[in-house]
């Protein structure tokens, strides 16, 4: 038993139901006596090696990590564009994109806030393309990113990339629902390091996201509750628990016992 749907839209589908705006009474949806109200267990049977979106080479690693990140863009079930961190997705047909191709620019959403209450920039994108870029982190690939000369911040919710060349998927990779889906970092936590590899917030990441990394028992679970600033809206679930079962055979008596409700 394996319920593989595309592993990533799977996950966008349980992001969808999870940051819906609105509230659930304690009772509601309690139809049985093994329903945990606004609670979700999921079973994965790789264990992540880091929660930090720049880092991952796992999918199961992206799955944790999309939980309490954000992209610019994602992508819906039907694969459109969708703006997320950025308040529209850029194209020639705004001017968002230059003719020439070698600029792409950003209008990014007002009122996000960091999970440790900080404001969220445009210096948190130009940080992020630079810490892709930083040599000294061991990043899954710089593909696309190596086409960006720099990039401008002319306001706090502005950020325009400078491309060396026209890259035509620019859009689709920056930052952006893709086979190596990057997502924005906390400037002001992280660009004081020479390096992303070994740091405590690849274990205890603060982001943008709908859920906040609250545990990580390694080999075990990671908890995360729900991040009531979130900026589309409060998340209807309140907690997550992501259980890490090496052996599929477990996880099927798991599901049967129903103690858990999905898994990956």
């Amino acid at each position: 038993m394996n319920l593989q749907l595309p592993f990533l839209t799977a996950t966008g589908l349980l992001l969808i139901a999870c940051t819906r705006v609105g509230t659930t009474s304690p009772a509601s949806g309690a139809l049985h006596s093994w329903t945990h109200p606004n609670e979700m267990r999921i079973a994965m049977v790789a264990s992540p090696n880091t929660l930090n979106p720049l880092l991952s080479t796992q999918e199961q690693e992206q799955a944790a990590e999309v939980l309490a990140f954000d992209p610019l863009i994602a992508a819906d079930p039907q694969g459109h564009d969708v703006p997320v961190l950025a308040a529209r997705v850029p194209t020639l047909e705004n001017g968002d994109i230059s003719r020439d191709g070698l600029a792409i620019t950003y209008h990014l959403r007002h009122g996000v806030v960091w999970q440790d209450g900080a404001p969220f920039s445009s210096h948190d994108v130009a940080f992020s393309w630079r810490a892709v870029m930083n040599p000294n982190s061991t990043i899954v690939t710089r593909h696309g990113y190596d086409d960006v000369a720099r990039v401008d911040t002319p306001d706090r919710y502005t950020a325009v990339f400078r491309l060396k060349r026209p890259f035509a998927p620019a859009v689709h990779t920056f930052f952006a629902a893709s086979d190596a889906p990057y997502d924005i970092l906390p400037a002001h936590l992280l660009e004081r390091y020479k390096s992303l590899n070994g740091l405590a917030f690849n274990s205890s990441p603060i982001g943008t996201g709908p859920f906040r990394v609250v545990r990580w028992l390694r080999g075990d679970h990671i908890e995360y509750v729900a991040n009531d600033r979130y900026f589309l809206g409060k998340p209807k679930l309140r907690r997550i628990v992501w259980h890490f079962v090496p052996d599929e055979n477990t996880i099927v008596e798991q599901m049967r016992a129903h103690e858990i409700d999905w898994f990956v």
